[in-house]
């Protein structure tokens, strides 16, 4: 099976229409592949997420190589990540596969950028993709504690951060200002053949992610730690079937206990996630065992689907700060191309466009600072997480809604096309007039909570509509920041999008606190501890 170019694909129309693979189905066919080179198996495997390909390879455009190449260089990753896929080890292939295609994508930019191999180890490899954000969020940082920065500091603090020598920095640097500015940098060719250092670097990424595996291990109990080594560490893994016999527990419970321990793994990884993540990328070829295990660990709470929505709702509490750091991990994985604010209305958010480089100035450019929101410290990482995404605001400012919900739902112009001029039924009515009440700690009078009701359903319908546009726009994927009432299924914000555009991909994620339940449905929902914030009433109260 050949992979063709960007044209035999159609672009993305074919890979849009791709089928999506359910978890049994995607294990039929890599068997199929594997045990006995079915090659239909292997082109309905590669076909599914060849969209994920593409996506991963318009990421790259900014280093100035063809998108029909980045495209071809990712179809070929795919390709291998196929051929080198073993569904006994308990992986998701597109989780497996990611990897292969980054690095497929990596090495071609690598071949064919216009310099002296300064790229081939795997911490200038780091240095290459990583100069420009390492560097824009230590201007960040600086320009937060007031301080300024010479370019010898700066150069000198890159060095530290990402692990390589001055003088590579000062190459990359330049090198990729010349590149910037429309000029050739073409010194020396390289034999593409294995050379003893490459060899020996091999051999000391391969040590370093043992000695992750090590520390991420170190914070499991005995129990958890058999039986990680038993399902993810063998040349034979374990079924849950036989370990739950041979601990006495249930299928489900070995289960529940192995994703308990790869949350623990990723927790102890926290401080240093960013660099196993660009490590792997580098280098998933080698210790494919460890390297599975690390793919499942980083990227553990993340759902295929996911990763194969167009719209990716994240919910949140406001004020607290774990669920946006998290928001912003997500995005950062994600690499939307627009992201969505309940935040900002759509002037605040046209402003956001217009080149800041610090928090500061996006702080003064929109005008966080005063606003009801919580702090511009929680947001500001989504934003820098996906520096080249386009801002859309989805905010209806209170004067304009309270002017809104005076007249009929059924006169709004959104009202037809997301639903909203319907009355709801009266259980659905009573449980929101509940939760008003409960949010507001009770200090409305009853007949203001159906118009608060009204509100609500005004907002879901502004923020389906800016998603859409988003989409509509920039072709997607569209991550929304918004609370969990407007990121809930059953009837927020998706709920809309479903009415209107039932064929968008949509995937919800709630976030809860210190294991508490969510109000409403999400695709997924995941819990963080809960911020010393005191009594919430006090507020209404005074």
């Amino acid at each position: 099976m050949v992979i063709g170019t960007a044209q035999d694909f159609s672009l993305t129309r074919t890979a849009m229409k791709a089928e999506l693979l359910d978890a049994e189905t995607e294990l039929k066919l890599a068997y199929a592949w594997r045990d006995q080179r079915d090659e239909e198996a292997l082109h309905r495997l590669i076909t599914a997420y060849m969209r994920l390909a593409i996506s991963m390879a318009s990421k790259f455009k900014r280093y100035g190589a063809p998108m029909n190449d980045l495209i071809q260089e990712a179809g070929l990753g795919l390709m291998k990540a196929a051929d080198k896929f073993d569904p006994d080890r308990g992986v998701r292939f597109s989780t497996y596969a990611v990897w292969w295609i980054k690095a497929s994508i990596q090495d071609h930019v690598m071949r064919n950028w216009s310099m002296v191999r300064t790229g081939s180890t795997s911490s200038q490899k780091s240095l290459f993709f990583n100069l420009r954000r390492v560097q824009a969020r230590l201007e960040r940082e600086a320009a937060t504690a007031g301080t300024a920065l010479d370019k010898h500091q700066m150069r000198q603090m890159i060095s530290t951060e990402i692990g390589v020598p001055l003088h590579d920095v000062e190459m990359m640097e330049a090198t990729q200002s010349a590149e910037d500015e429309g000029r050739e940098w073409i010194d020396a060719l390289q034999d593409d053949s294995a050379q003893a250092a490459e060899q020996v670097e091999h051999s000391h990424d391969t040590k370093q992610l043992r000695e992750w595996l090590v520390t991420a291990m170190s914070a499991l109990n005995e129990r958890e730690q058999f039986i990680v080594r038993e399902r993810k560490l063998r040349d034979d893994p374990r079924t849950l079937e036989s370990l739950g016999q041979e601990l006495s527990l249930s299928k489900e419970r070995v289960r529940q206990l192995e994703a308990a321990a790869f949350q623990k793994m990723r927790k102890s990884l926290e401080m240093q996630s960013q660099e196993v993540f660009h490590f792997l990328t580098a280098m998933i070829a080698g210790a494919a065992t460890i390297a599975a295990l690390f793919v499942s660990v980083v990227h553990a709470e993340m759902p295929d689907a996911a990763r194969m929505a167009e719209i990716i709702v994240l919910g949140e509490l406001h004020d607290n700060p774990a669920h946006h750091a998290r928001q912003a991990e997500w995005v950062h994985a994600l690499a939307p191309k627009a992201l969505v604010f309940e935040m900002l209305t759509p002037q605040q958010a046209a402003r956001a466009a217009g080149g800041w480089r610090t928090q500061a100035e996006l702080d003064a450019a929109v005008g966080w600072t005063g606003s009801p929101w919580p702090s511009f410290d929680f947001y500001f990482p989504i934003f820098a997480a996906a520096l080249d995404a386009v801002i859309y605001g989805a905010g209806v400012p209170r004067e304009v809604l309270m002017e809104q919900i005076e007249a009929p739902l059924d006169a709004h112009p959104l009202a037809a096309e997301y639903g909203i001029g319907q009355p709801l039924d009266d259980e659905q009515q009573a449980a929101r007039i509940a939760l008003q009440a409960l949010a507001h700690c009770g200090a409305f009078p009853e007949e203001v909570l159906p118009i608060m009701v009204d509100a609500q359903r005004l907002r879901d319908a502004a923020l389906a509509d800016a998603a859409l546009r988003a989409l509509r726009h920039t072709g997607g994927p569209v991550v929304v920041v918004t609370g969990n009432g407007h990121a809930r299924t059953d009837w927020g914000m998706p709920a809309m999008i479903a009415h209107a555009a039932p064929e968008i991909r949509v995937f919800a994620l709630g976030q809860s606190e210190e294991g508490s339940a969510v109000e409403g449905t999400f695709n997924l929902t995941l819990d963080a501890s809960a911020p010393d914030r005191g009594d919430p009433c006090t507020a209404f109260s005074q």
